[in-house]
Formats: structure tokens, C-alpha cells, sequence
């Protein structure tokens, strides 16, 4: 989906853009994040190091392939999952204490936590939206 912004914000590579959603043609309506995005202020990358100011307009680009099924799942089915397998494990397979295996359980969770995010710093530019032109004029309707 391709979105026209105006940019609020520059720090290196990061831009904070304002988007012109809200009509009834806007990429909006049709994102799976519609729901709790809840704002039309969002951070975007810029990879090509493009030249923009603060009052710029861009397009960018916001990837589709993110599901809300997923990402729930990712941060807070699969951390559950862990912490009751692991620590039943320890605790009935092992026999040992409950606070024991509680605190290791949570300790692999931090693993989990620690990977997850180094995994999508190494993968942001898939997942986050970024952009792809600087606009010189722009006709608003």
C-alpha cells in the first residue's frame, strides 16, 4: 500500500510522517492494523537516505504481510506456551521446586523476548513501513 505524508520529524534514517488518511479511497480502511493503529502519526524508515526536511512530502510504502493474529500470537501465545511447558517439565519431569522452575521458565521467555527483537531490528525494513519517493509537488484535492 503506498500512502502520501508530510513529515513532522527527521532523526538520520528515521522519519515521523503524517499521513492524509481518512477518505474513502485511503489504504486505511483496508490494513489489517486499521483497528489498533489508532493514530495517523507513524515512524517511518527511509532506506535510500533520501534528502527530506521537516514539511516534505513522501510516499511511502506499509507492507501488507503484517497479520494481528500473528504478532499476538508471537508476543503473547508462544511466551504461555513456554512458561507452562517448561516449567511443568521442571517441575513434575525433574522435581524441581516451583520457584525454581518458574524462574527458569521465565528465563527462557527472556531468551525468547531477546531473539524475537533481534530478529526484527535484522528484519525491519520487511515489516516496517518505508519510503519510497520524495515528492516534489503535490495537488490536494
Amino acid at each position: 500500500m503506498h500512502e502520501v505524508a508530510r513529515v513532522l520529524k527527521v532523526e538520520k534514517r528515521m522519519l515521523e510522517v503524517k499521513t492524509f488518511s481518512g477518505g474513502s479511497d485511503s489504504t486505511c480502511s483496508s490494513c489489517a492494523l486499521n483497528t489498533v493503529c489508532g493514530s495517523k502519526k507513524i515512524h517511518v524508515t527511509n532506506p535510500k537516505g533520501y534528502d527530506i526536511k521537516i514539511g516534505d512530502m513522501v510516499e511511502i510504502d506499509i507492507p501488507e504481510r503484517v497479520s494481528v493474529s500473528a504478532l499476538s500470537g508471537l508476543l503473547y501465545g508462544i511466551p504461555v506456551i513456554i512458561i507452562l511447558a517448561v516449567s511443568m517439565m521442571l517441575r513434575y519431569g525433574l522435581g524441581l521446586g516451583d520457584y525454581l522452575s518458574l524462574g527458569i521458565s521465565g528465563g527462557i521467555v527472556g531468551f525468547y523476548y531477546w531473539f524475537l527483537n533481534g530478529y526484527s531490528k535484522r528484519n525491519s525494513a520487511r515489516f516496517s513501513p518505508s519510503v519510497v519517493k520524495k515528492i516534489s509537488k503535490v495537488i490536494m484535492q
